[in-house]
């Protein structure tokens, strides 16, 4: 699955560049992602290569979604199994 998410998120990311979805009024825009350990695990937790390559390029887009106002909430069991550029362009809430 991970190949779909990650064509998603560069879907998402590459109309965001080119400024369709705010002149669809699409944006402001949150994602709500439960469980983010299985979207961008660390190397040691990741379940393939291409696992692994996909939660790098999450973890490289990440800011690029932020600066053209799409907000990515998520939840995880465990936050130390999150990439750890992730978890640093994350804000924590307890």
């Amino acid at each position: 699955y991970s190949q779909q998410i990650r064509d998603v998120f560069k879907s998402l990311i590459d109309s965001a560049r080119d400024y369709k979805l705010k002149r669809r009024g699409v944006i402001p825009l949150t994602i709500f992602i439960d469980e983010l350990q299985w979207l961008v695990p660390t190397d040691r937790t990741a379940l393939c290569r291409e696992h692994n390559e996909g939660a790098k390029w999450f973890q490289r887009n990440i800011e690029t979604l932020r600066s053209q106002g799409i907000r990515i909430v998520a939840a995880t069991q465990n936050w130390m199994k999150i990439r750890a550029g992730a978890r640093q362009d994350a804000r924590r809430v307890r």
